[in-house]
């Protein structure tokens, strides 16, 4: 499910591009325009995802699965040195537990090296993490992020193709 919502999400970019609202080049979490999806547009979708992630860090045994599913995906032969960076960002806010990062950019980033060690390296639900249900929550909680930033994103971007023609 996770791979087909991002599909959804390179479709927004797509329309982001005819727009104006994309970048012409850059990373895919990095691409959509800062200045037409601010922060403030899906702040409350970044802090839900870190909400849900709470049950993972309270437990030391499940933050250190999520710890190790980061470092394998920092690790996987195509993460970009731009999506490196911000996996390493999040990582380091997990790790302190310093969910305070309101750039929605680190989650888009996490979610495209979830998909990508699906969709180019074979991964499978079992890969890289010893609790099966961390790696359930995880993809879980992905899964609602990017459905809902989409949803958020492409309102705003045709609500702004609407008042233009108007």
């Amino acid at each position: 499910r996770l791979v087909d919502a991002w599909f959804s999400y390179e479709a927004l970019l797509h329309l982001a591009s005819e727009e104006n609202f994309a970048a012409k080049s850059g990373p895919k979490s990095d691409k959509l325009l800062k200045s037409k999806i601010q922060n403030e547009l899906v702040i409350d979708i970044v802090q839900d995802f870190y909400h849900q992630l709470n049950p993972i860090l309270e437990k030391e045994k499940r933050k250190e699965s999520l710890l190790k599913y980061i470092y394998v995906l920092l690790h996987y032969p195509g993460t970009s040195k731009s999506q490196k960076q911000h996996l390493f960002d999040f990582e380091k806010a997990v790790e302190e537990n310093d969910l305070s990062n309101e750039n929605y950019y680190l989650l888009l980033a996490f979610v495209y090296a979830i998909r990508n060690a699906y969709a180019h390296q074979g991964e499978t639900a079992r890969t890289g993490t010893d609790h099966y249900i961390v790696k359930l929550l995880i993809l879980s909680i992905s899964y609602n992020f990017i459905l809902k930033f989409i949803l958020r994103s492409a309102t705003s971007i045709y609500e702004d193709m609407i008042n233009n023609i108007s």
